[in-house]
């Protein structure tokens, strides 16, 4: 089950389901750790703490 219970809706794939995630506005999803948070300032949080290179004034991590 590949279920994403904030917008009640269930995929066939787990890829899918991350899709769904990167795409929506609805979530706070990060890519490289494959973890959903519960709002922005959460998501925020975890690129500041956990990707070192990340750009506040662009919201990215830099990869390299």
């Amino acid at each position: 089950m590949n279920y994403c219970g904030i917008c009640d809706k269930d995929f066939h794939e787990y890829s899918h389901l991350q899709q769904h995630w990167i795409q929506s506005p609805k979530h706070h999803y990060c890519r490289y750790c494959d973890d959903a948070f519960d709002d922005t300032d959460e998501l925020e949080d975890h690129f500041e703490d956990v990707h070192i290179h990340y750009c506040m004034t662009c919201t990215r991590v830099i990869t390299g």
